[in-house]
């Protein structure tokens, strides 16, 4: 079952990627419409795994913005983030129980496969070149480490503008939505504005909103990480819902894990 999910999976990502549209505007970027085969796509949304298999992330940030916006409740503690993550590895996938644990492996097979590296890093090829000074050749030699994993944001999750780390070399999010009703839930890509007067009155105003990328079912977007790939994501409001999502980060330094 794992193997044909991978087969499946990588064949559909790979066709995405191949019908979309490069777009370079506020910086080098992809959206992606059903990246995934809706069969399997389903069977990712009903076998999402439960909170106790992820961990909080970055609690010193988001601890204080969890117990506001969300009170304890049947004898449970509040959360202790606002964003949790799972990587999508083997010691990870040990406590999902079986019949979804093969369903993510196949995907997480999927998702770190040389063949989809390749076609991820194909449109961006002129923008990673440029910053690594290489030629395409090179490009196709350069080690590069997929990591993908499973991101559970909760209301009052933020996170301002910034570029990513340049330890990052490309930058993918899938979007887990069940439905369009989380659509204004979607990451914002920014231009940065230094020269704006306003700067003088609140650093928010260096970054001008360009686009936002709707979190619609089986979507997502993709970028090459570069000083200009500014991007972030307003306060998700109360009421909104769990924010699913597949963040596959392809690292330069095969330690790196989250």
């Amino acid at each position: 079952m794992t193997s044909d999910i991978h087969g499946a999976v990588l064949s559909s990502l790979v066709a995405a990627i191949g019908r979309a549209r490069l777009a370079s505007e506020p910086f080098s970027h992809v959206y992606l419409e059903n990246p995934f085969p809706p069969d399997i796509y389903g069977q990712m949304i009903d076998g999402l795994p439960g909170l106790e298999c992820f961990s909080p992330d970055n609690p010193p940030k988001y601890g204080a913005t969890a117990r506001r916006f969300h009170a304890p409740s049947d004898g449970a503690p509040a959360p202790a983030s606002c964003r949790y993550t799972m990587p999508l590895n083997d010691e990870n996938l040990v406590p999902v129980p079986e019949a979804r644990r093969a369903v993510w492996a196949g995907v997480a097979a999927a998702l770190t496969s040389d063949e989809l590296k390749s076609r991820i890093f194909t449109p961006f090829a002129a923008d990673l070149c440029r910053r690594f000074r290489t030629d395409r050749s090179g490009l196709l030699r350069m080690p590069a480490y997929p990591r993908p994993t499973l991101i559970r944001d909760l209301s009052g999750y933020w996170i301002a503008p910034h570029p990513d780390s340049r330890a990052k070399i490309v930058t993918v999010q899938f979007y887990l939505a069940r439905d369009r009703s989380q659509h204004a839930l979607g990451t914002t890509l920014y231009r940065r504005r230094l020269l704006n007067p306003r700067v003088l009155l609140s650093l928010s105003n260096a970054f001008e909103p360009v686009r936002q990328l709707e979190f619609l079912p089986n979507s997502g977007y993709m970028f090459p990480v570069s000083s200009r790939s500014w991007h972030g994501r307003a306060e998700v409001p109360a009421g909104s819902g769990e924010r699913n999502s597949i963040l596959l980060v392809y690292y330069r330094d095969p330690s790196r894990t989250w």
